[in-house]
């Protein structure tokens, strides 16, 4: 089985392609951090809109919310249709028994 561990982020982008982040708060002592930031552009691993193609054989995905505010709702997709899908961990504790799924709403810094 083949595991592949995917960091899911959005950000936002300057047009010359360099990452734009807002550098002003309501804080004045925290002048470079933002409190909620909804980029525009999902990136995976750091690349823009991936598309992966897969073998027809079992694959476990490892999946990290690494956007600052946004969750997440993973679902994969075949011509369209939902597939099913095994859950079988949440934030490093495996459950007791699968639970198939078609989507699965994952909160800002999980992992599953």
């Amino acid at each position: 089985m083949e595991v592949k561990t995917l960091a899911v982020a959005d950000r936002t982008f300057h047009r010359n392609g360099t990452m734009y982040y807002s550098n002003s708060s309501d804080s004045e002592h925290f002048t470079s951090w933002v409190a909620e930031f909804f980029g525009n552009t999902i990136t995976v691993n750091g690349k823009v809109w991936p598309k992966m193609s897969l073998k027809h054989q079992k694959y476990r995905f490892i999946f990290l919310n690494a956007c600052q505010a946004r969750f997440l709702n993973i679902y994969f997709l075949n011509k369209g249709n939902k597939l099913p899908f095994d859950l079988i961990r949440t934030e490093g504790d495996y459950l007791t028994n699968p639970v198939r799924l078609t989507e699965y709403l994952i909160s800002v810094g999980a992992r599953v």
